[in-house]
């Protein structure tokens, strides 16, 4: 365990140097935002940043950017979607996919209507999905294409829970005949019907769920077993949330490259609920191969990662950065065979 400011974070070689901007001690302190669960804080964030940049994705050699009034017209979709489907507040939902915009959708739109989210590495056996879709006891399991579908519909039948199949991918799909799979693009337009003249959908969802109550179940590795799923409730992460962004020193002004699957806890917290309490923007890479071409586009202000990838994967940094790494201090950019000092 690394001491990071006047904060600790687990399994990582990650140091900080503060952002000295004249405030006590030299760290940034900003109002949080307002909400006891996971939920609310999302939407007082679509509330109060609007059409502020939240996230970009890169579509045909171009990044895209979402606002945060648009990241909730997604979100409210699909939680319009599955409160049509019958999902219940507490029910749980799996998301198997790469770290992409749609994983972040789906996860809001599932505590946005009361249920808990577990991620599913999109690299697991289909016996390894049907491990951790039973145990959570799945309703509705999101996923990424045609491949990861494949591994569900092999596993359904030995999931009586299991009611619907939301793609994100359709290529090679569309002349799929099967009532329990759907696209996203189908599922979000279902929610926007079922949603005409229900104003107060969302507000009643997140009024059944309380701070103490489940939100994530995030699976161990498995190494001495089957997978266990860890418990965390919306007081967990939010306990989180609050303390360790200030000591990061993020805010609207940053840029983060999103690339760790987003099933582990660190890129989950790190890179998507610190954001969202910070109003970081992330960056969503096109696929593992394309990790430092999209550093160089990006020129990211804050980079998380765990030792292990950056002894596999050195990333060539091309821009002066806030944060130093204790366990690798400078990356090889091109032409520089010294490398670049993080900063």
């Amino acid at each position: 365990m690394r001491k990071l400011g006047r904060g600790w974070l687990y399994g990582t070689d990650l140091a900080l140097e503060p952002r000295d901007d004249g405030a006590a001690g030299g760290m940034v302190r900003r109002a949080r935002l307002e909400g006891d669960t996971l939920a609310a804080k999302f939407w007082s964030a679509v509330r109060s940043r609007g059409d502020s940049v939240a996230l970009r994705q890169k579509e045909f050699g171009i990044w895209e950017e979402t606002s945060w009034r648009q990241y909730g017209d997604q979100v409210r979709d699909i939680c319009a979607a599955l409160c049509a489907d019958g999902f219940q507040p507490g029910d749980s939902a799996v998301i198997l996919a790469n770290t992409r915009r749609e994983w972040s959708y789906a996860d809001f739109g599932v505590l946005s209507a009361g249920g808990v989210s577990a991620g599913v590495y999109p690299t697991d056996a289909p016996n390894q999905v049907e491990h951790v879709a039973a145990d959570c006891g799945a309703v509705v399991a999101f996923v990424e294409d045609d491949e990861q579908l494949d591994k569900v519909l092999q596993i359904r039948e030995r999931l009586p829970k299991l009611r619907r199949i939301v793609v994100f991918e359709m290529d090679g799909l569309r002349d799929l005949d099967d009532p329990m799979v759907t696209s996203l693009e189908a599922f979000r337009s279902a929610g926007r019907t079922w949603a005409q003249g229900k104003d107060d959908f969302i507000a009643g969802r997140i009024a059944s769920r309380g701070p103490d109550d489940l939100a994530i179940l995030v699976y161990t590795s498995g190494t001495t077993g089957k997978p266990k799923g860890a418990m965390l409730t919306h007081r967990n992460l939010i306990t989180v949330m609050e303390h360790f962004a200030p000591e990061l020193a993020i805010d609207e002004t940053d840029e983060k490259v999103s690339f760790l699957p987003l099933c582990h806890v660190a890129e989950r917290m790190i890179g998507q609920m610190l954001l969202l309490e910070a109003g970081a923007r992330v960056n969503y890479v096109e696929n593992p191969d394309t990790v430092a071409e999209n550093f160089r586009e990006i020129q990211p202000t804050f980079v998380f990662c765990v030792p292990r990838v950056w002894e596999r994967r050195p990333v060539p940094v091309s821009s002066p950065m806030r944060r130093r790494s204790a366990s690798a201090c400078a990356w090889p950019t091109p032409g520089s065979p010294d490398g670049l000092p993080i900063r």
